[in-house]
């Protein structure tokens, strides 16, 4: 964020450039406050006393979802994303309850 707003003030901009510099520093801090969220919901959870069991979970369909969660915000930098995970792969996870 704090990058994106010295470029934009480097040196003079149309309107245009000023709005596209303010509308990704607010999809960073959108982001950034789901990041701030989900850590504050794992702080609850330590907290308090969770009832959980361990179930499989494929661990493709894991790193599938996180490559669709990463795929957007590569796309409107221009960076390239590649997901490669083998289908079948399990592993033990917590379920929470």
């Amino acid at each position: 964020m704090q990058s994106v707003g010295e470029v934009a003030l480097s040196r003079e901009r149309g309107p245009a450039e000023y709005r596209q510099a303010l509308a990704n520093m607010l999809e960073e801090v959108q982001r950034l406050t789901r990041v701030t969220d989900q850590l504050l919901r794992l702080a609850r959870l330590e907290r308090t006393e969770i009832r959980a069991s361990f179930i499989q979970t494929d661990i493709g369909q894991i790193v599938r979802r996180a490559g669709e969660l990463f795929q957007s915000p590569c796309d409107e930098k221009q960076v390239g994303l590649r997901m490669e995970a083998e289908d079948g792969i399990q592993s033990w996870a917590m379920k929470t309850c």
